[in-house]
């Protein structure tokens, strides 16, 4: 989550389409000097900052921050569209924890504030999330970049930034209406389950039993939550833990397959390949050597 000291507002700068053929990646960038919001229309974006990782799938938007670096994590596995706006702040900013957010201000009612002073204001956005209405995102967006049109005129310039403020409103809601609500309770709560028994055999029926909810609900909260199922979130989990043993061991490949819950050393061999673009050994001999 970001937090941003207003005014100044956060202002736009450019924006603009994009699409990523199949097997092609995001530039890594580092320290840029302004804010990247990336929203996702089709396919997935697979980025890391630092030391998080995100998936940028359908109807997310990531806000990839101005001092720090940037890179892809992997290739896309299909076509993949995507809107790009820069926008920065001259005004302070911080990054924070999500459970640090505290929009409601002190009781002004309280404080003798002179008419003359300028009072500013904490604005929230988030730095990944799920759009609550991606399609007004979208629109906002495009009629952003059809102003890029008229940058001549005064006019259109500021005609520009009362559009985007526009877009980080929907940003916030977004964020405000995913905080706490029981679909993120059930996705967070199903997600810790499925990392903290991985090595285990689990079923949908088990996942449900366990997290008291039924396991068609647990399906559409993590899909909207994580954008992928409960199965395979734990299986890009199985193989994220796979890798930390494939370099930290000298363990076989059909041990670490069992050490990490799949049954079959082919199986795993084949999910790793798929997910990674390279074979368990290949991936080992690679950054080892």
């Amino acid at each position: 989550m970001l937090k941003f000291t207003a005014p100044p507002l956060p202002h736009y700068i450019t924006s603009g389409p994009h699409t990523l053929l199949k097997g092609q990646k995001h530039p890594n960038r580092s320290n840029i000097q302004v804010f990247d919001l990336l929203v996702m229309k089709k396919g997935c974006l697979y980025m890391g900052e630092e030391q998080e990782t995100f998936e940028v799938r359908q109807d997310h938007a990531l806000i990839l921050l101005p001092d720090r670096y940037h890179y892809a994590t992997a290739s896309c596995d299909e076509d993949t569209d995507y809107y790009w706006l820069h926008f920065q702040t001259d005004g302070p900013w911080s990054f924070l924890p999500q459970h640090h957010m505290n929009p409601v201000t002190d009781d002004i009612s309280k404080k003798p504030v002179s008419k003359f002073l300028t009072r500013t204001f904490d604005l929230y956005l988030p730095q990944f999330t799920c759009l609550e209405q991606p399609s007004k995102v979208f629109s906002i967006i495009e009629q952003l970049n059809a102003l890029e049109q008229g940058l001549d005129s005064q006019q259109v310039r500021w005609q520009q930034q009362v559009v985007f403020q526009e877009l980080l409103q929907l940003l916030y809601a977004s964020m405000k209406a995913q905080g706490g609500n029981t679909s993120t309770h059930c996705a967070e709560l199903a997600t810790a389950y499925l990392r903290q028994h991985f090595r285990e055999e689990i079923t949908a029926a088990r996942l449900g039993e366990e997290t008291n909810f039924h396991p068609v609900y647990i399906a559409r909260c993590m899909h909207r939550q994580y954008g992928c199922s409960p199965m395979e979130y734990l299986q890009r989990y199985r193989i994220e833990q796979s890798k930390l043993q494939l370099l930290q061991t000298d363990d076989s490949i059909a041990r670490i397959a069992e050490e990490v819950g799949f049954n079959q050393g082919a199986y795993f061999t084949s999910c790793f390949t798929k997910l990674e673009g390279i074979s368990p050994s290949k991936y080992r001999q690679r950054f080892r050597s």
